[in-house]
C-alpha cells in the first residue's frame, strides 16, 4: 500500500445488503493516531445538576492531559477544576464502563474496564462507545477535549463502527481464504 490508495468496499448484496461507498487508509490510521487534542465525545452524566454552569462550561471548554496515574481501571486527568455546587460525594451507584467521575478536587477521571462496580463520586458525562477505543489507547501527556453528543447520535455511530467492523472482517477473511 502507498499513500493516497483507496480501499474499496464490497458493495454485494451478500454484505448486509448495503452499498458502502470506498475509504482513504487515512480514516483508519486517525483510529490510531490521535490529534494534537483527542475530542471525546461523551454523554450528559446523571449528575450534571451536581456542578456549576461554571463548572460544566469548563469541562466541555477546556483541554486536559491525561495523567501518568492511569490503568485498567480509570485514567485521571489533569487540568483546570470542575466546580461543584455542594461537593462531589454522592450515595453510591453502579458506575458505567466510559463513565465520568468529577471526585472533589474538580479533576475528571474516566472509568475503564477494571474499574469497581459502584462509587460515591459525582458523575458529570460517560464516554460515547465510540470513542471508549481512544481512550483506552491514551497514554501520559496526551491531551484531550469533551464534546457533548446526544444518545440517539452515539447509537447511529456505534452501529456505524460495528458495521464498518463487520465489513473489514469479511473482507480478511475473504482475503486469507483465496491463498
Amino acid at each position: 500500500m502507498q499513500k493516497g490508495d483507496i480501499l474499496p468496499y464490497p458493495s454485494t448484496p451478500a454484505i448486509r445488503g448495503q452499498k458502502v461507498p470506498s475509504f482513504r487508509l487515512t480514516q483508519l490510521t486517525k483510529l490510531i493516531y490521535p490529534a494534537e487534542v483527542q475530542p471525546i465525545r461523551v454523554i450528559q452524566g446523571p449528575q450534571t445538576h451536581h456542578f456549576t454552569s461554571k463548572g460544566l462550561q469548563t469541562f466541555f471548554s477546556e483541554t486536559y492531559h491525561v495523567s501518568p496515574q492511569m490503568d485498567r481501571m480509570g485514567i485521571r486527568l489533569q487540568g483546570p477544576a470542575i466546580e461543584h455546587l455542594d461537593g462531589a460525594d454522592i450515595l453510591s451507584e453502579a458506575v458505567p464502563l466510559g463513565g465520568i467521575q468529577v471526585p472533589a478536587d474538580g479533576q475528571p477521571i474516566i472509568l475503564m474496564s477494571d474499574r469497581q462496580t459502584t462509587g460515591g463520586y459525582t458523575k458529570i458525562a460517560c464516554v460515547a462507545s465510540i470513542d471508549l477505543s481512544f481512550i483506552a489507547q491514551m497514554q501520559a501527556h496526551h491531551k484531550i477535549s469533551f464534546t457533548p453528543i446526544a444518545v440517539e447520535k452515539a447509537q447511529t455511530l456505534y452501529r456505524q463502527q460495528m458495521n464498518l467492523v463487520f465489513i473489514l472482517r469479511k473482507l480478511l477473511q475473504q482475503h486469507w481464504t483465496s491463498f
